[in-house]
Parts: C-alpha cells; sequence; structure tokens
C-alpha cells in the first residue's frame, strides 16, 4: 500500500519541518511563556486541567500512541 501524498510530503521535509519548529519556539519562547502565565493568572485550576485532559487523552489512546512511538524509534 502506497502512502498518502499528505504524508509522503511531511515525510520528504521532515528536517526543514523540525527546523522551522525549533527556531519558531526559540524565537517565541517568551511570548509563549506569558500566554501560559496568563492563563494560569485567569483560571488557577487551569493546569490542573490541562493534566486530567492529557491523562484522559492518553488512556484513550495509549495502544495508538505506543505504536506510534515505537515505530518512530525503529526507524
Amino acid at each position: 500500500m502506497s502512502e498518502s501524498p499528505k504524508a509522503k510530503y511531511y515525510q520528504d521535509n521532515r528536517e526543514e519541518r523540525l527546523r522551522y519548529q525549533r527556531n519558531y519556539y526559540e524565537d517565541n519562547k517568551e511570548t509563549i511563556r506569558e500566554n501560559l502565565r496568563q492563563k494560569k493568572e485567569e483560571d488557577p485550576a487551569w493546569a490542573e486541567k490541562r493534566k486530567k485532559y492529557n491523562r484522559e487523552y492518553y488512556r484513550n489512546n495509549r495502544d495508538r500512541i505506543q505504536a506510534r512511538r515505537k515505530s518512530r524509534s525503529e526507524k
């Protein structure tokens, strides 16, 4: 079975995409931190809600997440 054009594009441009993401987060580090700080101030329970959501998401998708991690580590 062949890959979809979208998957092939992302695979072919992986390094460039990762380099862009690293640069973006490095350039916007302070803005991102400020936004997180502001969310925590506006809603003190926000961090706990975020943790709860992430925990539940992982529980519901554990098999798929672990399979993807395993396939990536084998490459």
